[in-house]
């Protein structure tokens, strides 16, 4: 029985922070984040609706594929859910292609990047992440073992680049059609008007709510709702997930 009471303290210990968690900002701020997901879904959602303009592009498909992806991330490693966003998303398209689909998130990394960027010198300005400083205790990428075996090396070089040159050769209509699909992705950008009328408010508006969730959290584990303590985690959140940025992956 002794062994046990460590297992029954911590029992005890989680009971009580759960008790101590404030119900009403706990609402607030999983409302927030269902919303949040509603606007950049919807913002996926009129990237697709101009790469298929003949397509019937469901929000509600879209906006189920984000709610999926979200879900699997928050249980599964590898972001295994953005994989499965891709999945779904494409099966709610109609005679969609996998490299269209995957090229059109790219678009909503526009705004995502400028956001990520004014958070980052934020919180460097304010010392809110370790400065510049740290990057030289980092561990580097050790070349010597490269530039001790220099043939060999030159080998693996000029084979790697040879694979590629005959691959090119041989693949070379499926890499026209995989472009066509890729640029498929970016159509909305040739319309500036139209994607700043059709994407960037929905997602500003998300933004908006990604710190209205971390405000409202905030409050719910009982520490204090400031903007400087909202940018802060938003800040950190973000920035463990910029490798690689994501749509909607971000926060």
């Amino acid at each position: 029985m002794a062994t046990l009471q460590p297992v029954f303290n911590a029992i005890g210990v989680l009971r009580d922070y759960l008790v101590a968690i404030r119900p009403l900002p706990l609402a607030a701020a999983i409302g927030c984040q269902l919303v949040k997901v509603g606007c950049t879904s919807r913002a996926w959602r009129n990237v697709l609706a101009a790469s298929y303009p003949a397509a019937n592009v469901r929000w509600r498909s879209i906006y189920a594929a984000y709610l999926a992806g979200a879900g699997i991330n928050a249980i599964f490693p590898a972001r295994l859910g953005d994989l499965a966003r891709l999945i779904v998303a494409r099966k709610s398209v109609p005679r969609s292609t996998y490299a269209t689909v995957l090229s059109s998130t790219f678009v909503l990394t526009i705004v995502d990047t400028v956001v990520a960027i004014c958070l980052f010198t934020w919180a460097v300005s304010y010392d809110v992440l370790p400065g510049l400083d740290v990057l030289r205790s980092l561990p580097g990428v050790d070349f010597r073992w490269f530039i001790a075996h220099g043939r060999l090396t030159a080998g693996l070089a000029l084979g790697l680049v040879a694979a590629i040159a005959v691959l090119s050769l041989v693949a070379r209509a499926r890499l026209r059609d995989l472009s066509a699909h890729v640029a498929q992705g970016f159509l909305i950008l040739r319309t500036p008007t139209h994607y700043l009328r059709k994407v960037v408010p929905w997602q500003v508006a998300g933004w908006g709510l990604r710190l209205a969730t971390v405000w409202f959290s905030l409050g719910a584990f009982g520490i204090e709702q400031t903007v400087h303590n909202t940018l802060a985690v938003q800040a950190t959140a973000t920035l463990a997930t910029l490798a690689p940025i994501s749509p909607g992956g971000i926060g």
